[in-house]
């Protein structure tokens, strides 16, 4: 029954493609156009333009006198409405990222209407959502403070969001357990711990801060169309370019004379923090098609101090030097071939290297030098097949890699009150290639708006881990020459991986009536390899635990099977306590 309830969902969506697209990184408008007696008015032409490029969207007002305008970029629109018996009206609006705005028009009779009608809206309150989400808006990205340039700082204006080194987590769960997107492309690091791309270990900046416009922050009721998360989201839009040239350069630098001298060190290490950046964007042709590009580097010098907690090991006490040099471009053009037809591709790229661990109570020898690559590019097309019918296309590549290399390849001596030697873990050197195809479609009918999408995406692992070429001696005590233990690492050091991930969703947004909203979905998901299932148990392990576990918990490589029933419902909804759109249950 299962696979007959999957089969008639996936046809139901691949050939009666009845739904939204995605907001992961856009906005939506819908709204009422009436009559000053309070009757719709149908046939009437809603344009939204962007103030900033100049590029539009329209749609026809139905017999209820409804209209929706989907998946729109972030940013100031002014709405117009204008039909033959009625005298033309105007209103601006600032649309943040995965918004659903609400416009409403109240039209005059041509005869007696002089002149156009324009009203400056502020931002619209989002009280009138079926999500627990905060938007970050462009002023908060742009004007607050940040020390590292890093916006994941400003995710924890969010309750809920807390810093977790240079990445974030939601409540009790790590970072793994957060989805990622930028520009409606996952960033999903599927290998290693950290949540974000990027993240893992390194102390440098996810994504030039200039070249971000918002994001929007989602802890609790997420609707289906998000994927592989359980504790919140993060969705990002990065910036375009305007019909107007405008650019910005910075630059900042921090000498040691502005910190304080550490604990344990006689004189103030040379610090040094260099950070500079530029942006520029503007048109290519005016209310047609933009560019903007932006870089950002880090150079920085910090220091770290060796304490041994034995003066038998005074002889290594020394403070060393521990470099940081992080890089990152970004790239996007837009353009709109005509009413109907609207294209989007960007490209960032980051590269940043470091010196990691040592000091305390470890030699500079047991630290690792760590390079970290992303690489992404998006291609998005979007097609506006009717006023109530809409289809966005994007593809998706993004390459991932970390290299750790030591610092000393040798092996290591364990103390209690000191540690000297190459680290265990390394030389290691893992990549994540994404391909992804993601397809979203709109459909709006009456009360409902639809929503139903599906996304494949192959994924190619690659782990190098040489964990054999720096042993590990433990001794029991400081003054010990003999060690009681020691570790080396064995089997396979090098693992190749392929996984195919296909998703799908349907889900319907129903204004049940003007106080009450609900958001009916589901989605489904499906891993090929999930957790690497030619996996073999070692024999050695299997003939050590035979005896306490049942033959079920030992694979031979043929007994792993992919899991079929990732399914996974979505409910929320909204309701007006008061009427006055003031007050709201979620």
């Amino acid at each position: 029954m299962n696979f007959r309830f999957l089969t008639i969902l996936l046809v139901e969506v691949l050939i009666f493609p009845f739904a939204l697209l995605s907001q992961v990184s856009t906005a939506s408008l819908e709204g009422k156009v009436m009559g000053e007696d309070g009757t719709p008015v149908p046939g009437a032409e809603v344009v939204a333009k962007n103030l900033e490029t100049g590029l539009s969207w329209r749609n026809i007002t139905s017999e209820d006198g409804i209209y929706y305008i989907f998946s729109v970029p972030p940013g100031r629109y002014e709405i117009s409405v204008s039909h033959e018996a009625f005298g033309p009206q105007a209103k601006t609006i600032e649309l943040l990222v995965g918004q659903k705005a609400v416009v409403n028009f109240t039209l005059k009779i041509k005869e007696i209407q002089e002149e156009i009608v324009v009203t400056a809206e502020a931002p619209t309150a989002e009280l009138k959502k079926s999500e627990l989400s905060i938007p970050i808006r462009t002023e908060q990205v742009t004007y607050l403070p940040l020390n590292t340039r890093n916006f994941l700082e400003i995710a924890t204006l969010a309750p809920g969001i807390k810093p977790m080194g240079s990445t974030i987590a939601s409540g009790a769960t790590m970072p793994t357990n957060m989805g990622f997107y930028i520009d409606g492309a996952e960033f999903k690091n599927e290998i290693v711990e950290g949540g974000l791309v990027g993240q893992f270990v390194s102390t440098g900046n996810a994504f030039p801060q200039d070249a971000l416009r918002e994001f929007r922050v989602i802890t609790q009721l997420y609707k289906a169309e998000y994927a592989k998360a359980t504790g919140g989201v993060i969705t990002a839009a990065s910036k375009t370019g305007t019909n107007e040239f405008h650019g910005t350069a910075f630059i900042t630098y921090r000498h040691k004379d502005l910190n304080a001298l550490g604990y344990f060190e006689k004189e103030k290490p040379d610090y040094k923090r260099l950070q500079t950046g530029i942006s520029f964007g503007g048109p290519v042709i005016k209310d047609k098609f933009h560019f903007f590009i932006s870089y950002e580097g880090t150079s920085s010098k910090t220091f770290s101090t060796i304490v041994p907690g034995n003066p038998i090991f005074s002889q290594y006490s020394r403070t060393f030097e521990r470099p940081f040099d992080g890089y990152l471009g970004f790239l996007r053009l837009t353009y709109q071939h005509s009413p109907n037809h609207y294209f989007d591709f960007s490209f960032s790229g980051r590269y940043d290297t470091q010196l990691i661990g040592g000091g305390g109570i470890y030699d500079y020898s047991f630290a690792r030098y760590f390079d970290n690559y992303v690489y992404t590019g998006i291609l998005r097309h979007q097609y506006i097949i009717s006023p109530s019918l809409v289809n966005e296309l994007r593809i998706n590549y993004q390459r991932y890699n970390w290299i750790i290399d030591p610092v000393e390849l040798t092996y290591a001596k364990r103390y209690p009150s000191f540690i000297v030697g190459g680290h265990s873990h390394s030389p290691q050197d893992w990549y994540q290639d994404r391909y992804a195809i993601y397809d979203d479609v709109t459909y709006a009918y009456g009360s409902h708006v639809f929503k139903a999408g599906f996304f494949i995406s192959r994924l190619f692992y690659q782990a190098e881990q040489k964990l054999y070429l720096n042993p590990q001696f433990y001794f029991r005590k400081d003054t010990d020459t003999v060690p009681y233990l020691g570790i080396i690492g064995d089997g396979t050091p090098f693992l190749k991986s392929n996984n195919t991930q296909f998703g799908v969703y349907i889900q319907d947004d129903w204004t049940v009536n003007p106080r009450l909203i609900l958001n009916l979905g589901i989605r489904w998901d499906y891993e090929s390899n999930m957790i690497n299932n030619k996996f073999v148990t070692p024999e050695e392990i299997k003939r050590d635990l035979q005896p306490f576990f049942e033959s079920k918990y030992f694979s031979d490589g043929t007994n792993r099977k992919p899991y079929l029933y990732s399914f996974a419902p979505r409910f929320g909804f909204t309701y007006d306590l008061t009427k006055k759109d003031t007050t709201f249950l979620t």
